[in-house]
């Protein structure tokens, strides 16, 4: 989904349908996102062995 996401954003800066400022921000964000995922990924893998145990 980030892919698509970054791609769909690459195809509207080329197109001019947003500013490069506005790009940063929102790969910036995307990246934050992505970030966070993987957090809370982590703290339910830790959370699922506490209980498997």
């Amino acid at each position: 989904m980030r892919e698509d996401m970054r791609n769909d954003h690459i195809n509207r800066l080329r197109k001019g349908d947003c500013s490069v400022d506005t790009g940063v921000h929102f790969i910036t964000l995307l990246s934050n996102f992505e970030r966070m995922g993987d957090y809370c990924l982590n703290i339910a893998t830790g959370i699922n062995r506490i209980h498997k145990k």
